[in-house]
């Protein structure tokens, strides 16, 4: 492979995204949209994009921790823009093989 082409089984998209909260007291940082986000992302609905399938592991964790009461689900902290979680990606971009 050419130095400084990128290796045709990965892909990078810049589609940055945040959900939840304009002011938020916690932030919520997944590493990266993969494969199945950025699928997501440029065919379904936006707010089904940010974790999707590890929803309800991510929920009972934020349930643990105090982040997310027992009486909301994550999919309404996600749409919520007054709310005070807010979810996005430490990286702006999906990357993907």
């Amino acid at each position: 492979m050419a130095e400084g082409r990128p290796h045709p089984q990965w892909r990078m998209t810049n589609d940055p995204g945040a959900w939840g909260g304009q002011t938020p007291t916690t932030l919520v940082l997944g590493f990266s949209k993969g494969s199945t986000q950025a699928d997501i992302y440029r065919t379904g609905r936006f707010d089904d994009v940010p974790f999707a399938r590890m929803r309800p592991r991510l929920e009972r964790e934020l349930r643990h921790f105090g982040v997310l009461d027992a009486d909301r689900s994550i999919d309404e902290a996600l749409s919520d823009p007054s709310g005070d979680v807010a979810f996005g990606s430490l990286i702006r971009c999906s990357v993907a093989r």
